[in-house]
């Protein structure tokens, strides 16, 4: 069975934008658990379309670029994904891929 990716990321930015005005103080740590979550979640159910999970990343990398760019984001998210694939005894390798893909989408 497909999953829509898509469709379960922007339910995660509507969530991260209405955090960012009602409690701001979590809206970075939501950020880097939404996209190191993406990264599992799309191991575990692979995208049913491929263009519009992208376009989805784009959107959501735009909304929140200021905690993408902070220094230590990439090394944050490389971890929290590397842990969350792990508890699910999830393989890890291509982690870099999945940090090069986000990239491409700012």
């Amino acid at each position: 069975m497909a999953f829509n990716d898509a469709a379960w990321l922007q339910s995660g930015r509507y969530r991260l934008q209405f955090i960012q005005s009602h409690a701001a103080d979590r809206w970075g740590h939501d950020f880097y658990e939404l996209i190191s979550g993406l990264y599992v979640h799309a191991k575990k159910y692979p995208p049913s379309d491929l263009a519009a999970l992208k376009d989805e990343v784009r959107k959501l990398m735009a909304e929140n670029r200021q905690w993408w760019q902070l220094h230590d984001a990439h090394a944050l998210v490389r971890r929290l994904a590397i842990d969350k694939a792990q508890a699910q005894n999830l393989k890890s390798s291509d982690i870099d891929d999945y940090l090069d893909f986000l990239e491409e989408q700012t």
